[in-house]
């Protein structure tokens, strides 16, 4: 959805550029909250659900992309696409590691984040060509639902543990590892928000910009 998001916002939808920010930046905000209640909730529930879970989200922020709301439902299908990623990745995630075992969990995880990722390098080059907002969101609810189809045949044998331990919330050694990695990943919503309004702004005019000084 990235390619189009900010000129439809800007444009389709006569929104500002504090608009687009402010649309691009709630996925993020959303998606980092139900973390901290989607690990509990693959923990309780299993992880095939959350899962399952992340990806109806998504299927349904799709929809309301296409649904005429204006702002307020670009608004609403950020917060779901949030909500879907957060549940998304934590089911991945520890099912993988759940399936390979604790000796292959770096191995585990290393695949299911190039699966993730790599889907995130060819969505918006698909969403690029598919040249329009409206056919990029119903790619994603179209993408999204084929993806829940096929994670429903696979089977889970999870069983919650009958004497799950009450922990801390948020445990100290993660603190400085979650800092740094949030730190890293404040750059990306504004170079995918906004680099694209100012090449759309600037046309072939941008290429001078870009070139290096001596």
């Amino acid at each position: 959805m990235l390619p189009g998001l900010a000129p439809h916002v800007r444009h389709d939808l006569g929104g500002s550029d504090e608009t687009v920010g402010y649309v691009i930046g709630i996925f993020s905000f959303v998606a980092l909250g139900a973390r901290f209640f989607s690990g509990t909730l693959a923990d309780t529930r299993g992880r095939k659900k959350v899962f399952a879970l992340g990806l109806l989200c998504c299927a349904v922020a799709g929809a309301v992309y296409l649904a005429p709301l204006g702002i307020s439902g670009v608004y609403l299908a950020r917060v779901l696409q949030g909500f879907g990623e957060a549940f998304l990745y934590t089911g991945a995630a520890t099912w993988a590691i759940e399936i390979a075992g604790v000796h292959r969990s770096a191995q585990a995880l290393g695949y299911v984040s190039s699966g993730i990722w790599g889907g995130m390098s060819a969505g918006p080059v698909l969403g690029s060509w598919l040249g329009s907002f409206g056919h990029a969101a119903l790619t994603q609810t179209l993408l999204a639902l084929m993806g829940f189809a096929l994670l429903v045949r696979v089977p889970e044998r999870y069983k919650p543990h009958p004497h799950r331990t009450k922990r801390a919330w948020l445990p100290r050694f993660l603190i400085t590892p979650g800092v740094a990695v949030g730190l890293v990943n404040m750059h990306y919503p504004v170079i995918t928000g906004f680099l694209i309004l100012y090449l759309a702004r600037h046309g072939d005019s941008a290429e001078p910009h870009f070139r290096p000084t001596r």
